[in-house]
């Protein structure tokens, strides 16, 4: 009797190999725009990302700043997403981190916690020996981050345009005048990255940024819109008020090319959105794809790997989305094709694709990963087009099969 089950099956997954649906008629694009490297991350937002920068301003119709305010566009804004995150070695999230609407209000130690990107170097002997009777502590048992007025002072000169000694709020570190040195001794971070969901350049040097914190998933009381202005080529923070909103959003990182509107059994007409991941956040992060209507997410596809992050891989680009019924039961499924490159990067590597299988169920309103054929397709490398794909779905049917009998052979042989 179970032969003869397995025999039906293996007929019917031979029969569904043949006569799968073209995917031309189907939406696919095969395009995407690459997300920079952690060394491509800029330190400052580039002058050719803010549209509205000086020497642009000058071509404006009447010279002035009547332009303003202008709106900014969503790759303007994933650049100051960056700038805040990651640029000047994270020396400036601290600056969001507090509210105060003079640069030289600002708290410091928030803006130092971490070192502020600076060069720490360690404590000598003698420092170490001052720091402990300062202190009256037996010895360090935490993370020792050491600056310089001169470091502090031509930082701020930098970032606000205020020295240290007119800030309102100096740091609370041990200061060790001897050596002209600030220390602090802490165990754990204040790290927090932002991102900038919009924001308007104000005049021809000042930006106004709404910018939320985390990542959606966590819930904080201090989203804020941010106010800098450009000096001498560098980006100054002049102000940072808290605000009621905006609430936080994906929508700078969505993939305008790889979105669409489709019809999808149990959903009806919706959007299919494809968002990049932030790169200032985590180089290993991974894409997003969802199913939205007017704006609202009704569900998100689940992730591949564990966290949404890939192991040793870095997300490139979205290569094809498409929407075949690949497993024949009547409904559209999602077929998606995604780049990674392998990090380390080495020369002469190449990106790698994956295809990504979502099964749809109207039954319980979900799409699953079709793990199994992923992984035939994947380890055979059946996956350079959606052609490629649905020309080997019945091979890779056949050989989730035969492992299936293998499996099954090898467990009866154990009994």
């Amino acid at each position: 009797m179970k032969k003869r089950m397995i025999l039906c099956l293996f007929c019917l997954l031979f029969a569904a190999g043949c006569g799968k649906s073209d995917p031309a008629a189907d939406t696919v694009k095969e395009a995407g725009t690459d997300l920079p490297t952690a060394e491509e991350l800029p330190e400052e937002p580039p002058a050719s990302a803010a549209a509205g920068s000086q020497e642009e301003a000058a071509q404006e119709p009447d010279g002035t700043e009547a332009s303003y305010p202008r709106e900014l566009s969503a790759a303007e804004l994933q650049e100051f997403t960056i700038w805040i995150n990651r640029g000047d070695n994270c020396g400036n999230y601290g600056f969001l981190l507090s509210e105060y609407e003079r640069p030289e209000d600002v708290d410091l130690d928030q803006v130092f916690y971490n070192g502020a990107g600076l060069a720490s170097e360690p404590l000598s002997e003698e420092e170490t020996a001052a720091f402990l009777k300062e202190t009256g502590k037996e010895g360090i048992d935490g993370d020792i981050t050491r600056l310089t007025t001169e470091q502090i002072r031509d930082f701020l000169i930098r970032k606000t345009g205020v020295s240290y000694e007119d800030m309102t709020h100096p740091l609370s570190w041990i200061y060790l005048e001897a050596y002209d040195i600030h220390v602090s001794d802490h165990g754990d971070t204040n790290y927090m990255n932002f991102t900038c969901v919009s924001g308007r350049q104000t005049g021809i040097e000042t930006w106004e940024l709404d910018c939320v914190p985390g990542n959606g998933d966590e819930t904080f009381d201090f989203p804020c819109r941010l106010t800098i202005r450009r000096q001498d080529g560098e980006y100054q923070f002049v102000s940072n008020v808290r605000t009621d909103g905006p609430a936080y959003s994906m929508d700078i990182w969505k993939i305008e090319e790889q979105c669409f509107d489709v019809e999808l059994e149990g959903w009806g007409t919706v959007t299919f959105t494809s968002y990049a991941p932030d790169p200032s956040v985590l180089e290993t992060g991974d894409a997003v794809f969802c199913l939205e209507k007017n704006g609202e997410e009704l569900f998100r596809f689940p992730d591949v790997m564990e966290g949404n992050r890939r192991p040793m891989q870095r997300f490139v680009r979205v290569l094809a989305v498409s929407f075949p019924d690949y497993s024949e039961d009547g409904n559209k499924d999602v077929i998606v094709l995604t780049e990674y490159q392998p990090l380390p990067e080495r020369e002469n590597q190449n990106p790698v694709t994956e295809v990504r299988l979502y099964r749809n169920r109207p039954d319980t309103n979900e799409f699953i990963l079709d793990m199994d054929r992923m992984d035939t397709l994947n380890a055979n490398r059946w996956n350079h087009s959606i052609q490629d794909v649905m020309d080997h779905m019945g091979e890779s049917d056949r050989r989730i099969l035969l492992d299936y009998l293998t499996d099954h052979e090898e467990e009866e042989e154990e009994r």
